[in-house]
């Protein structure tokens, strides 16, 4: 993924994980907490539809919704992520 470039590191993760790409495992893709590229199309759909002003995620796994989330958002709108752990947040950083 090119470091800064949001739709890179979504186009990266949903290739990591699917049962199409390079990645596979016994005929799968790597499995993966996050949403997920069927969820994430929903959740902009959302975001878009609702054109919220803030967002707040209670916790994160790599950054996968927020990115997704991020990617939907009104420019004025506010994002606020909240990760106890901290290796958890560096990842998602």
């Amino acid at each position: 993924a090119k470091a800064g470039d949001c739709d890179s590191v979504i186009q990266t993760i949903d290739s990591y994980s699917s049962p199409e790409g390079d990645n596979r495992i016994d005929g799968w893709g790597r499995w993966m907490m996050n949403v997920g590229s069927e969820k994430g199309d929903i959740l902009e759909k959302l975001i878009r539809d609702r054109q919220p002003e803030s967002v707040l995620e209670v916790g994160t796994f790599c950054g996968y919704s927020a990115l997704r989330m991020l990617r939907a958002l009104p420019a004025d709108a506010t994002f606020s992520t909240i990760e106890k752990d901290p290796e958890t947040a560096r990842v998602a950083r």
